[in-house]
């Protein structure tokens, strides 16, 4: 699980767009979960695919 535990800073202004991609810039609609490509939200899908059970995904 490296890249999960691997830091990252946030560069970009605005929303946080680079963590999270809850709505599309261009549009103003809103992304569907399983299209999002934010940071975050590619580690907690890694987490989910690798995990199997609540106690091994709150670690």
């Amino acid at each position: 699980m490296t890249y999960v535990d691997e830091r990252r800073m946030e560069i970009t202004c605005g929303e946080a767009p680079y963590l999270v991609s809850r709505y599309n810039a261009t549009t103003g609609k809103i992304i569907p979960l399983k299209q999002r490509i934010g940071l975050l939200e590619r580690k907690i899908r890694v987490v989910k695919e690798n995990n199997y059970n609540e106690t091994d995904w709150l670690k």
